[in-house]
């Protein structure tokens, strides 16, 4: 599917359809056709980069805000889920809601697409907050490395978005790493990421790109882990080039001045900055034990920054160049370490060691985005511009 969806024509099929969408099993969900989900000013929108000038930035802080009260629109057609051999095609499960596949059908034509519902009570909301999210990155400023927002079902509190077919970086990741393992070779090749220095230095850099297009436009996606990066085989003149599609902004929210965004929904503890681990740690707050007395200061929970995105991001990075979760050896302690905020040091001290060496290519880029003070952290910046200076010297 194009990366211009939302403009006209908004829709072209470029992948074969599935079942058809009279098929008696497929259950539809009610998504009348409105206006395509780009407004007018999506093209000028689309071409914000980095390097804002005052009237982009004035129209994204006002668009910004604007997807906090708004609805995000309806998918443009009609949405089913597909249907094989009498069940749903399942894609994926997280904390709130699962995916399955599904064909939106307009005039324009039929696509496959993933849909994502709520499968808990109370996700209803979660997945609102995240269809507005997503509907302003995909209106305002979209990106390839980024999910694709094609329609919100306000009925069913059904998110439709692109289908990105490929496997996670944490399985690809993993599976490099017993490949590895299986060929053996030098202490030289034992000391390069298990997915090999040049990818693993591309896939950083289109990572880092892609969070710095997010802080650019005022977007925390609050549980950045492996398992929330679909890995997309795109062709090139010479072969394959995989690059990295960020999903799943259940537990994101959109930096306005003056509001205050939700506590985070959900964390994955192996890859949670300490400082919202901690956070987690506080709550609940006590109650006032009588009439009397004054209720403490209430604690809202966690929120996430651009400060624990970037720590997310080189755990991130960190566990796609050992092949595994950093303290997936430490047990029920995880948790305990990993409030900890050294995870290079921890690493060092097990069978990853040279790969994490002081003067390691991995070292020397991720040095200075963990720690337990949040301040004191690099920005996702600097981290982009190290991956650029390491990309050309091992050119």
């Amino acid at each position: 599917m194009s990366s211009n969806y939302g403009q006209k024509p908004p829709l072209r099929v470029d992948t074969a359809p599935p079942a058809s969408e009279k098929t008696p099993n497929a259950k539809l969900i009610a998504t009348p056709p409105t206006t395509p989900i780009a407004s007018s000013s999506g093209t000028e929108c689309g071409s914000v980069s980095p390097r804002f000038d005052a009237k982009i930035t004035s129209h994204v802080a006002a668009a910004r805000r604007r997807a906090l009260f708004e609805t995000p629109p309806s998918p443009f057609g009609t949405c089913t889920e597909d249907i094989e051999r009498g069940t749903r095609v399942r894609l994926g499960c997280g904390a709130w809601a699962e995916v399955v596949r599904g064909t939106l059908s307009s005039p324009f034509g039929k696509a496959i697409v993933a849909i994502k519902q709520p499968c808990y009570p109370g996700a209803d909301k979660i997945l609102r907050q995240e269809a507005g999210v997503l509907s302003y990155i995909t209106n305002t400023a979209p990106k390839d490395s980024i999910v694709r927002f094609l329609g919100f079902d306000a009925v069913h509190s059904t998110i439709v978005m692109e289908h990105v077919s490929g496997t996670t970086l944490a399985q690809f990741s993993r599976e490099s790493r017993l490949r590895r393992a299986d060929r053996g070779g030098t202490t030289a090749s034992r000391s390069e990421p298990v997915i090999g220095l040049h990818e693993w230095l591309d896939i950083a850099k289109q990572l880092a790109d892609t969070f710095v297009h997010l802080k650019g436009i005022g977007v925390v996606h609050g549980d950045v882990t492996w398992h929330n990066v679909l890995m997309k085989e795109t062709p090139t003149g010479s072969g394959v080039r995989l690059n990295p599609v960020v999903i799943d902004f259940s537990s994101g929210h959109l930096e306005v001045d003056g509001y205050s965004p939700a506590a985070v929904s959900a964390t994955t503890t192996a890859f949670c900055s300490p400082e919202l681990l901690e956070a987690h740690i506080r709550r609940p707050s006590t109650p006032p034990l009588g009439s009397t007395d004054k209720p403490m200061e209430e604690d809202h929970g966690p929120i996430s920054t651009f400060a624990s995105d970037l720590y997310g991001l080189a755990m991130t990075l960190l566990s796609s160049a050992i092949g595994s979760e950093v303290y997936e050896n430490a047990g029920r302690h995880g948790g305990i370490y990993a409030r900890q905020g050294q995870p290079l040091e921890w690493v060092r001290n097990g069978d990853s060691f040279l790969i994490v060496g002081v003067r390691s290519v991995v070292s020397k880029t991720l040095s200075g985005c963990f720690g337990r003070i949040a301040e004191k952290r690099i920005g996702v910046e600097e981290l982009r511009d190290r991956i650029v200076q390491h990309s050309e010297g091992s050119m």
